[in-house]
């Protein structure tokens, strides 16, 4: 008898540029609802009573995978999901595809699934949104006007995708994942998550765990039985950690007291976030995040185990240990584009899984000084080896992040020549000789600064690269 199946694969393209086209926070936020809906709701409601929790392999992100039983089910979710698309966004990129499946499910299966789902995103797109001539313009994205309200007295033209996701800025999938009970205000204005403390600073988090493709398709390699309940399991696992890891660096961050929060989730699922939060808060909320998903997938992991009773050594072994995420931050001021900050923080994430080889939990940061940015390694080139030193000191694991922030709090007593080391920065950068002369004074004038010596400075200038970072975290926080 045959047992024949399919798998159903649909991406969502350009997802950080959809959702970041403008900086106004209330449509970053309906933009992410709406690619929730997309994952989270669409299949469902277009399958409705058919719709198997179980066959749903893949839901996060963008990403859906989905095993029918039904080749005219397949079928009629090619033929409608572009529909529920089109009614929230008529931009929004998005690739389908499916594999049949005879037999089990293989690695083979889902390389052939992405190779159709790649060459679907090479197809031109033809825009639907034809500009003819009297037609307003939204002045921010330049498309052509879908409809206009009335604010402070003044017409504002909306193009569709803007009011729909205007529409959708009340939506709260991503903030019923935290807490759906939750009397908790998140922003929808970037103004309500800076303040005077952070000197109007804020911060773009992403992070993603390290090798989870590898080892997913290396358990998609193996042959065991119920190897599709397996897989839905683990992806419903990997999410139950990001969202455990979310939550506890959230409350443990997060004063309790107050329930205007000074930070929003955008994309929550799967093995990634990208949040903004204030400034000051980045560096703690990320080293708890790191240490508790890599904690919660070690768990989860081990419980996962022995639920399915595996005994494959391969699967043990790529499971046993949980998984190990990356972060990238990148400070900004609250009128910076925050695409360009998006992109930055995913080039610096990128940059540090490269250096730590993706074996451990660990952050990279950076803050932006120029009103554009390259990619990271242009910044390192450009910007973090002046004359012959090297600014480059990350990226830091979760250990070093408590050190690190212990240093910036040292840098704020009264006793600390906080102004010297400022200027000596700025002289790295324009003469070696006149800044090692400086240093060599700031040692001495200081050798007896409890502070200074509970810094651990190297008395050889170059080996002190490390006070890039400490100015560049101090200089995000007032006095106190």
């Amino acid at each position: 008898m045959s047992t024949k199946k399919y798998l159903y694969g649909l991406t969502v393209q350009g997802i950080q540029s959809y959702i970041f086209e403008t900086n106004k926070l209330r449509e970053i936020v309906g933009a992410s609802e709406i690619v929730e809906q997309i994952t989270r709701k669409f299949l469902q409601e277009i399958l409705a009573d058919s719709f198997n929790e179980n066959n749903l392999l893949l839901s996060a992100a963008g990403n859906i995978k989905y095993l029918f039983d039904d080749e005219k089910e397949v079928q009629t979710v090619i033929d409608e999901f572009p529909k529920k698309i089109s009614k929230v966004s008529k931009s929004i990129k998005f690739s389908q595809a499916v594999i049949p499946v005879d037999g089990d499910l293989t690695d083979t299966h889902y390389r052939e699934l992405e190779k159709k789902l790649n060459a679907q995103r090479n197809k031109p797109d033809n825009s639907p949104d034809m500009l003819t001539m009297g037609r307003n313009l939204n002045r921010v994205t330049g498309k052509a006007e879908y409809k206009f309200i009335i604010h402070n007295n003044k017409r504002e033209s909306l193009d569709f995708e803007t009011s729909k996701k205007r529409d959708n800025d009340d939506s709260k999938l991503l903030i019923n994942k935290v807490d759906p009970n939750s009397e908790f205000i998140f922003p929808k204005e970037i103004e309500k998550i800076t303040n005077s403390q952070s000197k109007n600073f804020v911060a773009v988090i992403h992070a993603d765990g390290n090798k989870l493709g590898s080892t997913i398709q290396k358990i998609v390699g193996q042959t065991f039985d119920k190897k599709e309940a397996f897989l839905k399991a683990l992806s419903d696992r990997i999410e139950q950690s990001t969202i455990a890891a979310f939550k506890d660096a959230f409350y443990s961050v997060i004063d309790n007291s107050n329930k205007k929060v000074p930070l929003r989730p955008i994309i929550l699922g799967g093995d990634d976030l990208t949040l903004i939060i204030r400034a000051d808060l980045a560096l703690p909320f990320t080293k708890i995040y790191l240490e508790t998903f890599e904690k919660q997938t070690k768990k989860n992991f081990s419980e996962l185990l022995a639920e399915h009773n595996i005994t494959d050594n391969d699967i043990i072994q790529s499971l046993q240990n949980g998984l190990t995420a990356t972060a990238g931050i990148v400070f900004i001021k609250e009128k910076y584009p925050f695409h360009y900050a998006v992109h930055l923080s995913e080039s610096i994430t990128s940059k540090a899984k490269n250096l730590t080889n993706r074996e451990k939990s660990s952050v990279l940061f950076y803050k932006v000084k120029d009103s554009f940015v390259n990619s990271y390694d242009d910044i390192i080139d450009n910007e973090l080896k002046p004359n012959e030193f090297n600014f480059l000191t990350g990226p830091y694991n979760i250990s070093e992040i408590d050190n690190l922030l212990n240093k910036v709090k040292f840098m704020k007593k009264d006793d600390f020549p906080k102004g010297a080391l400022r200027e000596l920065l700025t002289t790295m950068y324009q003469n070696t000789d006149k800044a090692n002369f400086k240093w060599s004074r700031i040692w001495e004038i200081n050798k007896n600064n409890k502070t200074f010596k509970k810094m651990n400075f190297d008395k050889s200038l170059k080996d002190n690269n490390i006070i890039y970072d400490l100015i560049t975290i101090d200089s995000l926080t007032v006095e106190k």
